[in-house]
């Protein structure tokens, strides 16, 4: 379920839908903070928008602009 009055479309083919094994815990990251997401078999830096405790998902944003929601898994802290 995403956050209460948030309207965002998204388009991305990536985004997951069904609760992940993270529903309900504390978040790994936090909003606001760049990582990176190794989804799809291709590293690609995301910004983190929100965390979605009720289905342990992330809602996050590409630097072309698409939005979708992923399991924590397949996020890692970015290297500096």
């Amino acid at each position: 379920m995403l956050p209460e009055g948030l309207i965002i479309r998204l388009v991305d083919q990536r985004d997951e839908k069904e609760p992940t094994e993270f529903a309900g815990k504390e978040p790994r990251f936090i909003s606001r903070t760049r990582v990176m997401c190794a989804k799809d078999r291709k590293m690609e830096e995301v910004f983190i928008l929100d965390y979605i405790r009720d289905d342990g998902l992330y809602l996050v944003a590409t630097g072309s602009g698409k939005f979708f929601r992923v399991n924590p898994r397949y996020l890692l802290q970015k290297k500096k």
